[in-house]
């Protein structure tokens, strides 16, 4: 066997090594070597150019090295966390966040954040979101380089009840309601049951279903004109009466926007209509199972009142924003919750038509 024979032999199992393959090929007294990488592709190579062959087997590194960092800023449905990378193994961090779960061992595989790729080491912050009220989370900070994916120490933390309780505020018909306090702002914890605007003006009731369909004016209506409707269900009102300047909120309080019901609900709440819903049956269809109310909210199911009546009374409210469609003057985005399901605040809704008002505090 020949100098080259053996060089060739030698280089075949070193390409072997790395997942490619060699042959010699001979065409018409010239002599190549075909090598085949393994994405597919061949190279081919005059045999006569070859000096020396050599090769060289990468490794993968070690695992990075990371610590969890303890959970502060618990508030609503987020809290913050993070993790700090004090080697990175001898590769590239690729990726690096953190990771929780309800279970002890939470991996990339549960809810995550992304908080950097292609970073090398040191500390970083991560906000976890869409926690739900009174629960424990475990959580774990991670990195991921060339030899896999490395998990910080463990850390655990409960959440609380995502409110607390307000001072409450009176209407100008000596109508008395809770509130309650979500980050940055202040919810009546009732519907309005006002029948006078701010300043002392009546608001029209109207009592003749088809007239809503045709007025501009602002107006209110109980549910089958029925009185003992008003507690704890409130009134219904239309867009005119909910965005009149004279104001049909108590001073210094005001019907919100379609931005404001949603920092009410991606800032602190969530969109699951359990956190919203009033628990039990004494109002929401049976069995209304899963509501949890850990908002606070205390909503009730009132549907939508329409110049042919109300419409599914007892498994989905609405309330009254002062945004309009932009495609459609005719109608504005209101805010709803439906039993088992999501709160939205884009329901394109009829100004002609009535639903309840919760004000927010200037």
């Amino acid at each position: 066997m020949n100098t080259l024979t053996k060089t060739l032999k030698t280089a075949v199992a070193a390409f072997l090594i790395i997942n490619c393959q060699l042959s010699i090929v001979a065409v018409a007294a010239q002599t190549f070597m075909n090598v085949y990488i393994s994405d597919g592709s061949v190279v081919q190579i005059d045999i006569s150019t070859i000096d020396s062959i050599t090769y060289e087997i990468m490794t993968p590194g070690t695992l990075a090295t990371i610590t969890t960092t303890g959970v502060t800023g618990i508030s609503g449905p987020s809290a913050m966390s993070g993790g700090n990378i004090t080697a990175d193994g001898g590769s590239t961090i690729s990726h690096r966040g953190v990771c929780w779960a309800t279970t002890s061992g939470p991996t990339t595989a549960n809810d995550t954040t992304l908080d950097g790729t292609g970073t090398g080491t040191g500390s970083y912050t991560s906000t976890l979101t869409g926690l739900s009220a009174n629960t424990t989370y475990y959580v774990r900070a991670y990195a991921i380089n060339s030899a896999g994916t490395a998990y910080g120490n463990e850390v655990s933390f409960t959440t609380g009840d995502i409110y607390t309780m307000g001072s409450g505020v009176t209407d100008i018909d000596g109508n008395f309601y809770p509130s309650i306090i979500l980050g940055t702002q202040e919810w009546m914890q009732q519907n309005l049951r006002v029948s006078r605007f701010a300043n002392g003006d009546s608001i029209k009731n109207e009592t003749i279903l088809p007239n809503w369909d045709t007025t501009t004016i602002g107006l209110w209506a109980l549910y089958n004109n029925d009185n003992s409707y008003d507690i704890p269900y409130g009134k219904y009102y239309n867009w005119y009466a909910g965005t009149d300047s004279r104001n049909v909120c108590p001073t210094g309080w005001h019907v919100p926007s379609q931005s404001e019901w949603l920092t009410l609900s991606v800032g602190y709440i969530g969109i699951d209509a359990d956190a919203y819903i009033e628990i039990g049956t004494s109002h929401w269809l049976s069995p209304n199972s899963g509501a949890t109310n850990s908002s606070g909210f205390t909503a009730i199911p009132t549907g939508l009142f329409t110049g042919a009546g109300i419409v599914v009374f007892n498994t989905q409210t609405l309330w009254i924003s002062t945004t309009v469609n932009p495609s459609n003057p005719n109608r504005y985005y209101a805010a709803g919750v439906e039993q088992y399901g999501y709160f939205t605040s884009a329901l394109n809704t009829p100004k002609t038509q009535g639903a309840p008002i919760r004000c927010l505090k200037d």
